[in-house]
């Protein structure tokens, strides 16, 4: 897995931000360095990373050239890659260890990397606060559309990439493994044994998630902070490729938040 690590040399002692991204998504995608940046400045070590099977490879990061890894990815896969993760930040020697504050590391996931952070934050105490960016509350209405009836028996599902025309693969053992897991993969039943402090934030418009799944969580989560960004999308006014040297005011609303959350 290959990582990103944005800070500013300034001698102070920072938390950390762990990213997860979210499905057919990739560290450097969009406003991913933008955003980076943007919590460095905040007085974040801010750390992204591309899933073990989400498609891309270490020669090629930013295209999904291995669509058999992500046709084969799942939940399972995720938690354990984002496991990894917080166990490199914690003892890894070659991160800036004078500047990591490692009892304060944080959790930011971005639609499907949101629901997975809810779960990994549930079973791992290192895990200060979390913040979810247009999540989803329950992994099996993603699989209730049509496309999916005789998934069984083919054994395979693809998904069209709107953005790059590809065919994607999905294969049964993603539903075989979430079936296997149904109790340990309940979005809503995590969230609310979460005592640590949680921010849930989704845009109004969003096409992908609709807003009322943020509400759903903060009904699971009373002492959660939610955060509607009105007008907003899935992706905060994002795209790929994104040639502005700035954030998009949506986005830009979206970190203050986060940040003074994170800080709080």
């Amino acid at each position: 897995m290959l990582a990103d690590v944005f800070f500013v040399m300034d001698g102070f002692n920072k938390p950390a931000i762990i990213f997860n991204h979210g499905f057919k998504g990739f560290k450097d995608w969009g406003i991913w360095d933008l955003v980076a940046e943007a919590f460095a400045k905040e007085g974040f070590v801010f750390i992204k990373f591309n899933q073990s099977h989400n498609g891309t490879t270490p020669d090629n990061p930013t295209e999904f050239s291995d669509l058999e890894a992500f046709g084969h990815n799942t939940y399972s896969r995720e938690l354990y890659d984002l496991d990894q993760m917080l166990k490199w930040v914690e003892g890894n020697s070659n991160l800036p260890t004078d500047l990591i504050d490692r009892s304060r590391i944080n959790l930011i996931g971005h639609s499907r990397g949101g629901a997975t952070a809810i779960l990994k934050a549930g079973s791992n105490g290192k895990v200060r606060k979390l913040a979810t960016w247009s999540s989803f509350k329950d992994i099996g209405e993603r699989y209730s559309g049509p496309e999916f009836g005789n998934w069984e028996n083919d054994k395979k599902v693809e998904i069209l990439n709107g953005r790059t025309g590809q065919q994607m693969p999905q294969y049964y053992e993603i539903w075989e493994d979430y079936k296997a897991n149904e109790s340990a993969f309940d979005i809503q039943s995590a969230l609310s044994k979460l005592s640590i402090p949680v921010m849930i934030a989704h845009g109004t418009e969003d096409p992908t998630v609709l807003f009322k799944d943020a509400l759903d969580l903060k009904s699971a989560n009373k002492d959660a902070h939610l955060y509607l960004v009105p007008n907003a999308d899935h992706v905060y006014g994002g795209s790929h490729p994104y040639k502005s040297e700035e954030l998009p005011a949506y986005a830009q609303q979206l970190v203050r938040e986060t940040a003074s959350f994170l800080k709080s």
